[in-house]
This record gives structure tokens, sequence and C-alpha cells, in this order.
């Protein structure tokens, strides 16, 4: 048997019943919501890694946890996780600069979580443009993430080059630039979303 919980409603399926984990996800997944989030066997399981898990098959005595929201709750979830990421690497962006000058192994190490962030950052952007069918260009903010593009640009050929001096310039006068782009997109996302709901 499989213990399924949806939404902390407990279910028992048979396990021969599914070819793999995508079927029993096609079964349970309620019309017009999105999963948020995924436990097997009490891992959390990250949604960006559920295509990873599709073709897993069952073996009996699995517990797997869905968690499902509207598209719209999902979507203020993604603009306040957003958020609150922005203003949490706003207020250590300050001290980068510090970082590489005592420690420059440390402040590239910062510089990599920096990336990985504004990686998330852009998928949140993207997830959100297709939720509510906005792009940038509609919102008026080409030029804004056009120029986030080439400070972005720069600090990319920065880092491959090692050039510490012009990392620390573009991290001290240009980096907020970037994240404030993203907070007025996620602003007026909220705005947007709290038109619609």
């Amino acid at each position: 048997m499989i213990e399924v919980f949806i939404n902390g409603e407990r279910f028992e399926f048979d396990e021969k019943d599914f070819k793999n984990f995508n079927e029993l996800y096609e079964h349970v997944r309620p019309a017009g919501k999105v999963l948020v989030s995924l436990k097997v066997n009490d891992i959390d399981i990250p949604i960006s890694k559920l295509s990873e898990i599709m073709n897993s098959y069952f073996e009996g005595g699995e517990k797997v946890e869905f968690e499902f929201k509207s598209m719209r709750a999902a979507s203020k979830d993604l603009v306040n996780s957003g958020k609150e990421y922005i203003l949490r690497i706003k207020a250590i962006l300050g001290n980068l600069s510090d970082q590489f000058l005592q420690d420059s192994k440390k402040g590239y190490e910062m510089m990599a979580k920096i990336a990985e962030g504004l990686t998330m950052m852009e998928e949140i952007r993207e997830s959100l443009g297709k939720v509510t069918g906005t792009t940038i260009e509609e919102m008026g903010m080409t030029e804004d993430f056009k120029k986030s593009v080439e400070i972005l640009n720069r600090l990319t050929r920065a880092l491959k080059d090692r050039d510490v001096v012009e990392i620390m310039d573009i991290v001290d006068t240009d980096l907020t630039t970037v994240y404030d782009t993203y907070l007025r997109y996620l602003n007026k996302m909220e705005e947007l979303l709290g038109e619609t709901s």
C-alpha cells in the first residue's frame, strides 16, 4: 500500500494500481491546482526536481505527501518568497566587498550563492509571467530588465576574469539595481494578483 496525504487528508492506494509516480500524481492532482510541496517518506522533494521522479515506481510502504494550492495562492506565495529573499540579500550586499578583501575564497562562495538566488528570481519571474499571462513589456519594465542583464553580464565577465576590483565595484554600485528591478516587478505583480482575485 501507498499512504498518500493530499493537503493533510489521508488516503491509501495499492501500489500495483500505478505504473510510476507520474500516474499517482495525475490521479490525485485536483483540477485547477498546482503542487506547492511534496514529501516522499518524510523527505522534502523540491518542486523543481519533480520531473526527475516521475518515472519512479512504487514498491509498497511509501508515504507521499502532496500540498496543492490554487494558481493565485501559489503565485502570491511566489511573490512573498521573492520579496523576502530580496530583502535578505540586500542586507548582506554591503558586507560582500569586505568579504572579498578579507577572504576572496569566501567572497566567491557568496557570489555563487547570489548567482543561485538570481536564477531563482528569474524562475519566479517566468512562473508568474506564465500564470498571469503578463510580460515585462506589458508591465513597462523592458528597459529595467535590459539594464539588469547588462549588469549581470558585466558581473559574469568580472567573475570569469577574477577581477576583484570590478566585482566589488559592481556589487557596491550596481547589483542593488538588479534586485530593485525584481522588487518593483514583484510589487507590480502583487498589485495585479490583488486586482484579479
